[in-house]
């Protein structure tokens, strides 16, 4: 399936003020494919969530999501 666009967002958690979570994702900017070989826009080498929205040519969108303590380190092994 080829992809006609692909995005990556990041962001770490916070705790409001009445003790819930809240999860704060900026865009991080588009993932590509030079020349077979996947470019990911770097991340911060601290602990937080991370979203891959992939959209196919046909318009299909997929989305991943995950969590690490070290964002940096895990999106290097994509």
């Amino acid at each position: 399936m080829g992809y006609a666009e692909a995005n990556c967002h990041a962001g770490s958690q916070d705790t409001d003020a009445i003790g819930g979570d809240q999860f704060h994702l900026a865009p991080r900017g588009e993932v590509a494919l030079p020349g077979g070989k996947l470019a990911i826009p770097v991340l911060p080498p601290v602990g937080g969530v991370y979203r891959f929205t992939l959209t196919a040519i046909a318009g299909h969108v997929t989305t991943y999501v995950g969590e690490r303590a070290n964002l940096a380190r895990r999106i290097i092994n994509y």
